[in-house]
């Protein structure tokens, strides 16, 4: 999503309500739960149908939805649609995923290898079916605003019986489509297009391109791998094309239509939607985007660097930009959003690991925290192997990231397991089972023996195991099994979630203690063992493809990092390499368990915290240097020797060789911020004048109010050190735990520099 926060929190949203439609909605996978891929944006103003012929799936769908009680209206609806009325025969398969009305092409079959099994025929049901539009008919649904259509072959059929609301209402679907036949006598992808282009609808992408092997050919071409089988297509109506009539471009269909384009990552078509509507419709305050516009371009740092006033979509919003909204009045001003507004903070594009720079992984598919560095280490710790000509990776994540350069790097020709991800090319097989005489040169789990042994996680149905007891050290066993099934000089790549140990549940976080264990209880030499730490230190939220600031950090300072707080998934991890080294190692995990205190997760599923995207909270980040200071002034003492304290700290930075890089907090409490302000000023220029200082590069000096205990967890991480005096308010000091704090030495703060260590962080030396 790129406008939708924005327009969610102008209230723009409120007069939305979207209607989605899904044909084929058995929620299999993670991404099948259409609230969990952002569409719960849009509520409470959020309906959904789900069709599938599957009664059970639809039964749990309900009851999953009832358990969460949440707050759109969604329910599921245990029939088979089509283009008429009557009864047909749904052949069962193997993977029930795959089941269709169209009988598997035995053709197919014969002919390709990746499939096969999936779509091999189980059984056969008779059932009847009928269609969409006499369903809304029948319930007095007058519109869908969006369709998803995931039905094996049968989507064109689905397409033909909802003549009538797909005419009408619909905007945007999405459509999986074939382009060769799986399935006996099924439409293909030409067939679906034509008839949707004549319904006014236009193809604007396809998703991944999914390909398979010609059976027993043992030839294959790099530039085009494998049989173009099928794929995702994206449609939208396009309302903005010159020749259609202006009667059928009325705003709200237009703003739904941006919401729609969004929602799908989209940006271009929702931006030139928005810009249109402000334009044409913008003396309508419901249909003014120019602040929302502003506010979302402003988060991409290359726009703000080039200047947005630069932009000439921009340069045409000007006289609807509103002056409440913090925004420069319509004059010659340049047309830059103030910070109050929108928050440009200096997200960088890559990280330090090991000494060396990398890219944040910006793919966005479930990349909100870890996997912003996780994925790119990986493929540089493949990258750089010698000998990888036979890898395992445990856990299926991989494979949602790789692109043509994963031939070049070597990692394509890899054995994945993941016991419950059901795609192709993945065993679905218990790695613990994987026989001690199987040899691996390279072993890569990237956030997945957390989850080995334990339970169902709490979103999904599809992962995790159904048991009462579970082993807490399983994660443990699964990092010496992956030991064991290294060859002699065979090398291994394993992330985790690290910091206070923690039960989840579905998961365990590590700590020093349970990592220790590796060595002294199951035996892993600990010359094979080597490890980095990385905590997380910013993200941008709400948001499903965030930039964030990743630092490594000693685990020493991680032992309070909790799971999903407070920003969402791991905010710590341990990143672990092991080397087999030559002697001999026995595998033994028939051990008792060690005890340990395992913490419950503050939050147990992730959250964006509202008061992280406050705007006084937003605004104080964006004020953070590479060397931030707090300081805690008591405003209760008498001016003299409150400005006497300012003084001093503010001379001690002013006169810092440094001090462009530096940002001072003060915190402020018990007093308004028109008087802080004053006596800040006055204590500032106090010090200009008996110094008689000229700074060109001046130091940021922001006060900062009361903040919650969500917001300080955020906040510390960034700050170097407290300077403490005597006549420091040492209450809110406590109330905010700075102990966790270094305490500035002032005496050498003069003589220390500004250094940025190998790990990424800065500090004063």
């Amino acid at each position: 999503m790129f406008f939708l926060p924005s327009l969610k929190k102008s209230g723009h949203l409120d007069r939305v309500h979207i209607t989605v439609c899904i044909v084929g909605s058995r929620k299999i996978e993670k991404q099948d739960d259409y609230a969990s891929q952002n569409w719960d944006i849009f509520a409470p103003n959020l309906t959904i149908y789900g069709f599938d012929a599957d009664v059970e799936a639809c039964s749990q769908a309900n009851a999953e939805l009832e358990a969460r009680k949440v707050n759109w209206n969604e329910k599921h609806i245990p029939s088979a649609l089509s283009n008429t009325e009557g009864k047909a025969t749904l052949y069962v398969t193997k993977y029930p995923g795959c089941s269709s009305l169209y009988p598997p092409s035995e053709d197919y079959i014969k002919r390709f290898s990746g499939n096969s099994e999936l779509i091999e025929l189980k059984s056969t049901v008779d059932l009847s079916t009928t269609t969409l539009e006499k369903f809304c008919k029948a319930e007095g649904i007058k519109e869908i605003d969006f369709l998803h259509l995931d039905v094996q072959g049968g989507e064109l059929n689905v397409l033909q019986g909802a003549d009538g609301i797909l005419n009408n209402s619909v905007l945007g679907l999405i459509t999986e489509v074939e382009f060769t036949e799986i399935y006996a006598g099924q439409p293909l992808f030409s067939d679906v297009d034509i008839y949707l282009r004549n319904q006014g609808l236009t193809l604007f992408d396809f998703g991944s391109m999914y390909r398979d092997r010609r059976r027993d050919i043992p030839v294959i071409s790099q530039s085009h791998p494998g049989a173009l089988i099928w794929s995702d297509a994206f449609y939208f109506r396009d309302l903005m094309r010159s020749d259609l009539s202006p009667s059928l471009k009325t705003p709200e269909k237009l703003l739904k239509l941006a919401c729609l384009a969004d929602v799908m990552k989209f940006p271009d078509y929702a931006l030139e939607i928005l810009h249109y509507l402000t334009l044409n419709h913008g003396s309508d305050p419901k249909y003014n985007f120019a602040n929302n516009i502003i506010e979302s371009l402003g988060q991409v740092p290359e726009l703000t660097k080039q200047g947005l006033e630069s932009l000439p979509i921009v340069a045409r919003l000007r006289e609807y930009i509103s002056l409440d909204k913090g925004y420069i009045q319509n004059t010659a001003e340049p047309i830059i959003p103030d910070l109050e507004t929108t928050w440009v903070r200096n997200w960088k594009l890559t990280f330090i690991y090991k000494g060396k720079h990398l890219p944040y992984n910006r793919i966005g598919y479930n990349n909100t925290g870890e996997r912003a560095i996780e994925i790119p280490i990986a493929l540089n710790f493949i990258a750089t192997l010698e000998k990888k000509d036979n890898i395992l990776e445990v856990g299926n994540t991989l494979s949602h990231y790789e692109n043509s350069l994963s031939e070049y790097i070597g990692i394509r020709p890899r054995r994945i397991v993941d016991k419950f991800e059901v795609v192709q090319g993945v065993d679905n097989v218990d790695f613990m089972d994987i026989p001690s005489e199987e040899k691996y040169d390279v072993i890569v789990s990237v956030s997945t023996v957390e989850h080995i042994g334990q339970g169902i996680e709490p979103s999904s149905q599809a992962y995790g195991e159904q048991i009462q007891i579970r082993d807490m050290e399983m994660p443990l066993k699964a990092i010496a099994k992956i030991y064991d099934l290294l060859a002699i000089g065979g090398k291994a790549f394993i992330t985790v979630p690290f910091g206070k140990l923690i039960d989840g549940g579905w998961y365990i976080q590590f700590d020093r203690l349970y990592l220790e264990t590796l060595t002294t209880k199951y035996q892993i030499p600990p010359a094979a063992i080597s490890t980095v730490f990385m905590r997380i230190l910013d993200m941008e939220v709400p948001n499903n493809n965030p930039r964030e600031i990743w630092i490594e950090e000693q685990k020493e300072n991680l032992q309070n990092v909790e799971y999903n707080y407070p920003y969402p998934c791991a905010n710590a991890i341990a990143l672990i390499e092991l080397n087999k080294l030559s002697e001999a190692f026995s595998l033994n995990l028939d051990v008792p368990s060690t005890a340990l205190t395992y913490h419950q997760p503050v939050c147990e599923r992730a959250t964006f915290f509202p008061e992280l995207i406050k705007n006084g909270f937003l605004l104080l980040l964006s004020k953070l240097r590479d060397i931030n200071l707090i300081c805690f002034p008591d405003w209760e003492q008498p001016e003299e020797s409150l400005c006497s304290y300012l003084e001093k700290v503010i001379s001690l930075i002013l006169t810092h060789p440094d001090r462009s890089r530096m940002t001072l907090l003060i915190y402020r409490s018990n007093i308004s911020e028109e008087d802080a302000n004053l006596v800040l000023a006055g204590a500032t220029m106090n010090v200009f004048m008996e110094e008689q200082l000229e700074v060109d590069d001046e130091p940021e000096f922001h006060l900062m109010e009361n903040i919650s205990q969500v917001e300080w967890a955020a906040l510390i991480p960034r700050v170097c050190s407290e300077i403490v005096w005597d006549d420091s308010n040492k209450q809110a000091s406590a109330k905010l735990e700075s102990k966790n704090i270094p305490v500035c030495e002032l005496e050498n703060f003069s003589k220390q520099r500004i250094v940025q260590l190998e790990t990424g962080a800065f500090v004063l030396r």
